[in-house]
């Protein structure tokens, strides 16, 4: 860059030391030496700032921030000051500060390349284009041979108007202005990389220039595309088809097609423009004659596709390729599709699928290629044919006989393809329960016999039969659908269990284990089974709702901030990841990528898990960290939440996207019961509808937190200096529209989720929306807002002015309610069914919304509390022998004391019902010897008995104060919380341009101590299991270095773990209850 000035070489001799330190993570040694290099130049701004970069990965940033302003107001110009100070401004992701320094810096030397190249870099993370394009112009002026300046100006305005796709400006101005400037070059003949090509192109393509954009490909230019393969032919070809010539696609097609022969997507192209011709009216009686590909016309009948695809067939008899076999099945679909007959020498479609299987079916791919072609025949046919191959094949098994098991790997894959099949073309649909039952308990006997096959397979890799266990428990689902047996659920539990010990790594097992745990109420071993898939990255975002969904519902507050605390910090570094992949883009000139990367980058911005992760944490935040009203503000404060933010909705619905993955688990089922797309609008819909809720929730409980007592009425209505009345009177419309906001949201939500709705078991699960109503928990909240807007209005216009009749409904309705909900906790979340265990997660699930939902009431009720607090009579001050003597409470307070009294032994209620948890998880102990699961080891047989006897309730209910027995967590918990927050609030000051999403995501340190202190109980986080959940260690079904278990060992594993989970939820309610009968107790006038 710059000059090196006074960095000469004994300078760097003596920064070379600090340079290594930091390299190697020793930064304690790298500030010592920075001190002692210090104090031998005290003004070596490069020190300071390398001592700034230290202090900051040591924590200490408020140290480092006073060492970083000082050098920053220096103004260096020098590179490696300059690099140290872009270090520190990244990491705390200071941008502005980044793009201010090089322009300080350029003032000294306003000609320098590397400053004004860095500045270019610099206005790319922030995407301001048009600084981005004066600082290329800029760069262009300086070195005009550099064409890469050149196509970074004529970039930044292609981004400039994809910006804002909408603007009139975009279209009439910036985009034919990249195109003159394009147009420019290629007529000066300047124009020699391929890359400015790929731009020029691109501009083309915005702009629906398809006929210049394929004569640049067919001109001069088109010949420097030579680094990608088949990029050209695959570019002509998308232009071709956009401007309709059907003749041209089909002779591309064909061309691309001799290239490459197993092109499937050629194939469906080359056909669909051959009808497309004949729809035209280019319709050739004669097929054509051969001639070579240059000469080559298109094909516009089907007799000369025919021919052209047999050809490819003859040309690859050796070793036959999958796409001219597959483009026979589509010729003949399409065909089948027309009512035209067009006397084609084409086999049936039976014995196209026949011929088909007999060369791929013993390939993995071979249901996916074939499922397409399934509508071919109808269901009785294709059973035939089926039934045929399986005869064939020799390896199906008949009734009262002897299973014949595979004898090498392509016949049990063969065996599989036609048992997948069938599945898809719903033969499993007309079996009976106890044929599901059967069949399913014989493909568990093929998958363990096919086990022999993988004996030499490392431990990674998948076994072959792996899919012969996920066919069986596909028909058990079924079984357990139609049954609601939840012996069923455990039987595959147990199996899938076993299962991970051959396939360790078998992602799919993992996944249906993760959904079983979960629909038995167990979210424990969930956390453990998403760690061991290894999800990074993005992953968070399309698979994330795998276990968010659950965790909170199934009263694992721990983990669920754990798990949103480290999703938030993946969305919060995406920004800065993104920059780097655009920078890089710029850099190596890759222009296409650069708009790919932009809309990933807003793509997850704008994500529903996102979204649903930043919300869900600070009400998972609020209600474990508050203890009273004092607490409770400070929580709010660290959290950045005030009342300012309420000027805008909590989330933006609207603008949001949906990036779940719902493709992931494997199905082989019809397509009718497959996951629609109406389904997955519902869910959509009814996720969004959650989330609108939650963050209106959020807005009430800020703005609640956030009222002060009213000024007297003399200035009632005057700004003071500091404008405190005109933001309360803010603050109570506010508070009104937000009511008025969720009452009408929640009735909405009413009328149109009227029922739970169940997905298949690939798709997603219901949110907690339906239960949330169903429990009438949304009336609790409104009846309690309520309250707060009565207690406010009563001493802004006078206490004199209480409505008692008013006041007592109100305290009744909140405490007749309560009694409601309660009532309805107090069902066994475990109980007995002919000697075996049943489980019942609703119950769970219905406690766990009403202690969240007493936890929010006891924020919005730390509003009544504020404002009612100057209104209590202090006590007279008396002689020290004579004991004061509080006067009577004002009735208002009065009422207020008696309704927080109500509400606290509701709490008592609930910790009994929680205490019932605990004792319900001891009896899967006491019932351990009984024979739960019928599936015998290593039999597969047996069958499970149905419930036809009356249930047997544990009724166990043991007191335990759980307030006592939390004690020592909640003082972890406040020091914790103390240091916590106090960290964020840091680092939120020390980030001023960072909006409420980075905020949200605290720095991993911070956050670390958060989920440290919480409780005792162990916690689990997505990429961080903890010690009791992450399987049991001594339980564990997935230790590589353990022997196999038998299966009552596994069992005795399962349910362990079904325990643990539900212990755990006791304790983390347990303590949350304490805290929150803390916090009423406080309240107290």
């Amino acid at each position: 860059m710059a000059a090196k000035g006074h960095v000469d070489v004994v300078g760097e001799r003596r920064l070379r030391p600090i340079y290594d330190y930091l390299d190697s993570g020793n930064n304690k040694k790298a500030l010592q030496e920075c001190d002692k290099v210090l104090k031998k130049q005290k003004d070596f701004t490069c020190a300071k700032a390398l001592k700034a970069l230290a202090l900051l990965r040591l924590g200490r940033q408020d140290e480092s921030d006073t060492i970083l302003q000082g050098v920053h107001d220096e103004k260096p110009a020098d590179d490696a000051t300059l690099h140290t100070l872009s270090i520190c401004y990244r990491e705390t992701a200071s941008w502005d500060r980044i793009i201010d320094m090089y322009e300080n810096a350029l003032k000294k030397d306003a000609g320098n390349e590397d400053i004004l190249s860095a500045l270019f870099m610099a206005y790319v993370r922030v995407s301001d284009y048009q600084n981005q394009k004066k600082t290329a112009m800029l760069l262009h002026k300086i070195a005009p041979k550099k064409n890469p300046y050149y196509f970074w100006g004529v970039m930044s305005i292609v981004m400039q108007a994809l910006s804002k796709p909408d603007d009139k400006m975009s279209k009439a101005v910036l985009l034919p202005l990249a195109l003159k400037m394009c147009k420019k070059y290629i007529e000066d003949g300047k124009v020699n990389a391929e890359t400015e090509v790929k731009l020029f192109l691109m501009i083309l393509e915005i702009q629906e220039d398809y006929k210049m954009a394929l004569s640049i490909l067919q001109g001069i230019l088109g010949e420097k595309l030579q680094a990608e393969i088949l990029f050209k032919e695959t570019k002509e070809l998308e232009c071709l088809k956009k401007l309709e010539r059907w003749g041209d696609v089909n002779v591309a097609n064909k061309k691309l097609i001799l290239k490459n022969q197993d092109g499937w997507d050629y194939y469906k192209e080359y056909l669909e423009s051959m009808f497309r011709l004949i729809d035209g009216g280019h319709v050739s009686v004669a097929p054509q004659e051969e001639t070579t590909c240059e000469e080559a016309m298109p094909d516009n009948h089907p007799i000369m596709a025919l021919q052209f695809i047999n050809s490819q067939i003859e040309a690859n008899k050796s070793k036959p390729i999958r796409g001219p076999y597959l483009a026979q099945l589509e010729l003949l679909r399409l065909v089948q599709s027309r009512e035209e007959s067009y006397a084609l020498e084409l086999d049936t479609a039976d014995i196209l699928i026949r011929n088909y299987y007999t060369l791929f079916g013993d390939k993995f791919c071979c249901f996916g290629d074939l499922k397409m072609f399934c509508g071919l025949l109808d269901q009785e046919s294709f059973s035939q044919l089926i039934a045929t191959l399986h005869e064939e094949l020799g390896v199906e098994t008949k009734e009262g006989e002897e299973i014949k098991y595979a004898q090498n790997v392509k016949e049990l894959q063969r065996h599989l393809t036609l048992i997948q099949l069938s599945r898809y073309i719903g033969c499993h649909d007309l079996l009976s329960d106890d044929a599901k039952s059967q069949m399913a308990k014989t493909l568990v006997l093929r998958y363990k016999d096919g086990l022999k096959f993988g004996k030499e397979l490392i431990s990674t890799d998948l076994q072959f039969s792996d899919n012969y266990l996920l066919l069986a428990l596909h028909l058990m689902y079924d079984v357990y659908i139609s049954t609601g047996d939840q012996d069923v659920l455990w039987e595959m539990i147990l199996l899938l269990e076993k299962g991970l010990f051959n396939s360790v790594s078998n992602f799919q097992f993992k996944l249906l284990l993760i959904k079983l745990y979960s629909t038995v109420g167990a979210f424990g071993p969930c956390p453990c089974l998403y760690d061991s898939m290894d999800i990074k990255y993005i992953q968070n975002d399309t698979l994330g709702y795998i276990v968010s969904n659950h965790v909170t519902r199934l009263g694992h507050m721990q983990s669920a901030l754990a798990m949103f605390s480290t999703m938030l910090r993946f969305f919060s570094s995406n920004f800065k990841d993104t920059s780097e992949y655009i920078i890089g883009s710029y850099k190596y000139g890759s222009f296409s990528k650069i708009h790919e990367f932009t809309k990933f980058r807003e793509k997850l911005e704008k994500s529903l898990q996102y979204a649903c992760a930043k919300v869900e944490r600070s009400l998972v935040i609020l209600a474990l960290d508050t203890i009273n009203s004092k607490n409770a503000s400070e929580v709010l404060d660290a959290l950045g939440l005030d009342v300012s933010l309420l000027s805008e909705p909590a989330v933006e619905i609207d603008t949001l996207c949906d990036n779940r993955d719902f493709d992931t688990m494997i199905t082989w089922d019809p397509e009718g019961k497959q996951l629609s797309e109406l389904e997955k609008a519902l869910s959509l819909k009814e996720e969004y509808a959650w989330l609108k809720y939650r963050s209106l929730l959020l807005q009430l409980i800020v703005c609640c937190m956030s009222l002060q007592p009213p000024q007297p009425s003399t200035a009632k209505h005057s700004t003071t200096n500091n404008g405190d009345v005109t933001n309360h009177v803010t603050s109570i419309d506010q508070l009104q529209n937000i009511i008025s906001q969720m009452d009408g949201h929640l009735n909405d939500c009413m009328k149109i989720f009227p029922d739970s709705t169940k997905y298949p078991l690939q798709g997603p699960s219901s949110t907690r929306l339906h239960e949330f109503l169903k429990l009438g928990l949304h009336s609790l909240i409104s009846d309690v807002s309520v309250l707060v807007l009565y207690t406010y209005k009563l001493t802004d216009e006078g206490m004199d002015t209480r409505d008692q009749e008013k006041e007592e409904t109100i305290h009744a309705d909140i405490c007749t309610k309560l009694d409601c909900v309660v009532k309805l906790c107090s069902s066994p979340l475990i109980s007995t069914v002919k000697e075996k265990i049943h489980c019942h997660p609703e119950v769970l699930d219905h406690l766990v919304h009403v202690i969240e939902t007493l936890s929010y009431v006891c924020l919005l009720l730390s509003g009544v509390y504020e404002i009612l607090k100057p209104h209590k009579t202090p006590v007279s001050k008396k002689s020290k022998k004579k004991k004061a003597e509080a006067p009577p409470l004002p009735p208002t307070l009065a009422n207020f004391t008696k309704l927080i009294d109500d509400i606290t032994k509701r709490g008592e209620d609930l910790c009994k019902l929680v205490n019932d948890i605990t004792d319900c998880a001891g009896m899967i102990s006491t019932h351990f010897g009984i024979t739960v699961l019928s599936l015998k080891d290593n039999t597969g047989e047996g069958e499970a008995s149905s419930n036809t006897d009356g249930t047997t309730a544990v009724t166990k209910t043991e007191n335990i104060d759980a307030s006592n027995e939390t004690k020592p967590t909640n003082n972890a918990i406040e020091n914790s919380d103390a240091q916590a927050h106090e960290q964020i609030t840091e680092v939120e000051n020390k980030n001023p341009e960072s909006d409420n999403t980075t905020k949200a995501a605290i720095n991993s340190k911070t956050q670390t101590q958060i989920n440290d202190g919480k409780t005792n109980s162990n916690e689990t986080s997505v990429g961080k299991s903890n010690k009791e959940t992450k399987c049991d260690t001594e339980n564990c079904c997935h230790d590589h270095d353990k022997k196999e278990m038998t299966d009552s060992q596994i069992q005795q594993s399962i349910w362990t773990k079904v325990e643990v989970s539900f212990n755990q939820s006791a304790r983390e309610l347990s303590s949350l209850l304490s805290r929150k009968i803390q916090f009423l107790k406080s309240m107290r006038l």
